[in-house]
Order: structure tokens, then C-alpha cells, then sequence
């Protein structure tokens, strides 16, 4: 049987998806764009070479730079499925991150407040590989002659919100060896302080979301007790993280969450509810403190200036946050019946609204960062929806 490859509109969608990453990724790279000539007397040669030996940044910097190219691989290898074979377009798409990064390495010799590292294009390249890869792993739909592969979710989009909600919760990702970091981590549980009762609720709401997310990629684990063991790794898994710390909100909405899944995945309008619940938790997670200033400060309309001028890794914990929240409206309004052309357009205006109305709340940052990631995610959604092998609609919870 001969092998049928991507239609032309995911090809279309994913090379669409590779721009617009490789322009996140440029314009990333070479923040704030201010070129210098090398130093007299320092040739171009030499200057690559002591950049290859460089020590690396920080951790944030090391994760930024193993995730950020792997949509880029993703996208390419998957747009090259459309007229090549799955080998050859997983290996030019890595070759072609890899290509990227060693540009992008090369010129930021010239940014004087940016450093160029070997240690970086390793990291670069392996991670527009293993999005490469992960394109070959996720076929799409209609794809005859191939073994069928128990692990390829029924819902890809809901696969990439739930691994995005699991990176956020379990970042730095950095496991610790030391007993007096893990009591650390604990330490927080046995503290008298008062809990936050939102903060209980917007954990609570987005552990419902994510067992309805477990349950749509593989239907088989939507009950109750693949949730309650989801569960248990993650706290658990938190515990020896570097810097990572355990609170009682976190416990009592795990709680919460494993408490109310088997009633709530029964209900056949459980995805309006849990829709309901997120719109809280997005508004309540984008409008905190809850306190406005007397004057608004200036709205940035470049997208994810704020990241590229703070820490990377708060950054890519806020990035991935936000994707997960405003995928997740897009993905539940799309389940419970609503239109596509308003859905979409509805989701943008809300990432939008909150982000102007930041620029009224002290310490958070005011500019379109919101409206590009509810962007990114309905066109990750178009694609999943695509690459998603068909698995019958549910339209309850669970069942």
C-alpha cells in the first residue's frame, strides 16, 4: 500500500506555523538589534572559536535554548512531510534548526550585550531534532499502511496543552540530590501562613482541565484513577526541583481537583463547566493583584518585549501558563459546540482586553504577548485538529 502524506492544507499550516517561529526566534536572538563592529584586531575566525568554548548562561537560559527550537523542527519536518518522505524531512528540518542557530550564534558576535556559546547551538540543534522527530511520531490522520501506535494520541492539541501545563508546574525541571534541598521543598507545607483561597480555586479549575485534557488524548485514561497517579507524580516530582518549593494551596487544590473529577466527568455538560471554570481562572490568573493604579502606564504593542528584557525562564513559565490558559478556552469552546470563526476571534479579544487592563495593575507587564500566544495556539489547535487520528467525539467528560 502506498503511503499518503499530509494534505496541503496542514503542509499550508505548519510551514505558516515554521515562519512565524523562525521570526520569533530571529527576533529573539538579535534583541535590541544594536550591531558593533568585532574589536580591532580580532578576526572573525577567532571570535567563533572562543564563542564555541564559552561557558553557557544560566539555567533559564539553557532551557530557553533546548525548547525554543523545537516548534521550529515540528513545524518544518511536518510541512517537508507533504512532499518528502518522513526520514528525509525529519532530517532537513533538523538541519535546517541547526543552520539557524549557528546564524543566529554568528551574529549575535556582534550584539555586545548578548554572548554566543557552543553550548547553546548544541542545545539548539538537539531540540529542533526532537521536534523533528516528534512530527514523524505524530502522523496524521489518514496515513494508510502503518502500523498502529498505541501512544499516538486521539487529540494531539490536547497532548501539547497538557505537556504544557505539566512543563509549567514542574519547572525548573533540575532534580536535586541534596536532602537538605528536598526538606526545603516541604518546608513551606508546615508553615503557619494563611492560604489563598483564589489561588486554591485557579489550581484547582486548571487540574479539572488537565484531566479532561489526559482524558481526550488517550480516552482510556479519563477516569478517575489515571488523574489521582497524574496527580501524585507531579506533587511528587516537585519535591526534589531545584528551587522548587511545595505550598498548601497546591496540595488542598490537588485535592480539590481529585475530589471533584468523578462527579464532573460524568456530567454531559462537564466541557461547559469546565469552560466556565477556566474563564474564571484566566481572568482571575491575568487581572491579580487586583489593585489599579491612578494612572495606566504605556501598552507594548511589539509582542514578548517583556520576555526578551527579563529572565528567561519566569518568561517561558509565563509563556507556557498563557498558552495552556488560552488554548485551553479555544480547545473546550470547540467541544462544546461553538464555531470556530467565534471562538477565535472571542479568545483573542479576551487576551487582549487583559492585557490592556494590565496596564492599570502594578508589577505586571502591558503588551500584545497574550494576543500573539492565543494566535499561536488557535493555529496549533487547526494543526492538531489535523493531525489528530479521529478518535470518536466525546461529549461528556469522560465517557
Amino acid at each position: 500500500m502506498t503511503e499518503q502524506r499530509p494534505g496541503r492544507g496542514v503542509g499550508l499550516a505548519a510551514l505558516l506555523l515554521g515562519v512565524l517561529v523562525a521570526g520569533f526566534i530571529v527576533y529573539g536572538s538579535l534583541y535590541p538589534f544594536r550591531f558593533a563592529p568585532l574589536p580591532e584586531g580580532r578576526a572573525l575566525g577567532p571570535a567563533i572559536l572562543a564563542a564555541l568554548l564559552r561557558h553557557p548562561g544560566g539555567r533559564g537560559d539553557i532551557l530557553a535554548n533546548l525548547v525554543l527550537y523545537a516548534p521550529l523542527g515540528f513545524a518544518l519536518a511536518l510541512a517537508l512531510q507533504a512532499r518528502l518522505r518522513p526520514g528525509a524531512a525529519m532530517g532537513l528540518a533538523a538541519l535546517a534548526c541547526l543552520l539557524l542557530s549557528a546564524t543566529m550564534e554568528v551574529a549575535q558576535l556582534h550584539l555586545p550585550r548578548r554572548s554566543s556559546s557552543g553550548l547553546d547551538l548544541l542545545l539548539n540543534g538537539v531540540g529542533g531534532a526532537a521536534g523533528a522527530l516528534a512530527a514523524g511520531w505524530i502522523r496524521p490522520r489518514g496515513l494508510e499502511g502503518l502500523p498502529a501506535n498505541r501512544l499516538v494520541p486521539a487529540d494531539a492539541f490536547a497532548l501539547f496543552l497538557l505537556g504544557c501545563w505539566l512543563a509549567y508546574r514542574l519547572y525548573p525541571y533540575i532534580p536535586a540530590l541534596d536532602y537538605g534541598e528536598w526538606r526545603a521543598s516541604l518546608a513551606p507545607l508546615l508553615r503557619p501562613v494563611p492560604l489563598d483561597p483564589w489561588r486554591v480555586l485557579r489550581l484547582a479549575a486548571l487540574w479539572l482541565v488537565a484531566a479532561r485534557l489526559l482524558g481526550a488524548a488517550w480516552p482510556r485514561l479519563g477516569g478517575t484513577l489515571p488523574f489521582a497517579a497524574l496527580l501524585a507524580c507531579v506533587l511528587a516530582a516537585a519535591v526534589p526541583i531545584v528551587d522548587r518549593r511545595l505550598t498548601r494551596e497546591e496540595v488542598l487544590a490537588a485535592g480539590i481537583a481529585l475530589a471533584a473529577w468523578p462527579l464532573l466527568w460524568r456530567l454531559r455538560k462537564a466541557d461547559l463547566l469546565l469552560l466556565l471554570c477556566l474563564l474564571g481562572a484566566t481572568l482571575a490568573e491575568g487581572l491579580a493583584p487586583y489593585r489599579f493604579l491612578s494612572e495606566p502606564r504605556s501598552f507594548g504593542w511589539v509582542p514578548f518585549r517583556s520576555v526578551m528584557r527579563g529572565h528567561w525562564g519566569s518568561g517561558l513559565q509565563a509563556m507556557l501558563l498563557k498558552t495552556c490558559l488560552y488554548g485551553g478556552l479555544l480547545w473546550l469552546g470547540l467541544r462544546v459546540g461553538l464555531r470556530g470563526w467565534l471562538v477565535v476571534p472571542a479568545v483573542v479579544a479576551l487576551a487582549l482586553a487583559i492585557s490592556l487592563a494590565r496596564a492599570w495593575l502594578p508589577g505586571r507587564s502591558a503588551d500584545s504577548t497574550d494576543v500573539a500566544l492565543a494566535l499561536g495556539a488557535a493555529l496549533l489547535l487547526f494543526l492538531g485538529t489535523r493531525l489528530s487520528r479521529g478518535a470518536p467525539r466525546c461529549e461528556a467528560g469522560g465517557r
